[in-house]
């Protein structure tokens, strides 16, 4: 589909681990199609599979339930937005210990994309992060 981002995807995943994998896979072919470079495939893929990770464990999307995923390009820019059913808290990177195996996707989230944060009340519930590929970068939250 064309829209006036550029091109944009949408697909619904079942609220299971196993979807995290296909998630990844689907947005990698679709950026893929539309020649965005390998690196920012890569990125744009680790980062979903972190969001949709979330959605399955913390949101009310996980078992039994289902998240969707949206991908959004121009030249230069991908915007991925997580579509979820909401979960208690609001979604925050926090520190994990350094023992732990858990608690890091947010923190990579908010390290490799340009912005990212909660989608707007409107949207529904989710996140989103956009990842840019211009000479001049700034990374963070905005």
């Amino acid at each position: 589909m064309t829209t006036a981002f550029g091109h944009s995807w949408h697909r619904e995943f079942a609220g299971e681990p196993d979807s995290v994998k296909a998630a990844r896979d689907w947005l990698d072919k679709a950026l893929s199609y539309v020649g965005v470079p390998d690196e920012l495939v890569a990125t744009s893929a680790l980062l979903l599979s972190e969001l949709a990770t979330n959605a399955v464990l913390h949101t009310r999307s996980g078992e039994g339930g289902t998240f969707e995923a949206h991908a959004f390009y121009r030249h230069g820019a991908v915007r991925v937005e997580v579509h979820d059913a909401g979960g208690d808290t609001v979604p925050t990177p926090r520190t994990p210990g350094p023992e732990s195996t858990t608690g890091r996707g947010l923190v990579l989230v908010e390290a490799f994309s340009n912005a990212w944060g909660t989608l707007p009340p409107e949207s529904g519930t989710g996140l989103f992060f956009e990842v840019l590929w211009a000479s001049t970068r700034e990374r963070g939250r905005r």
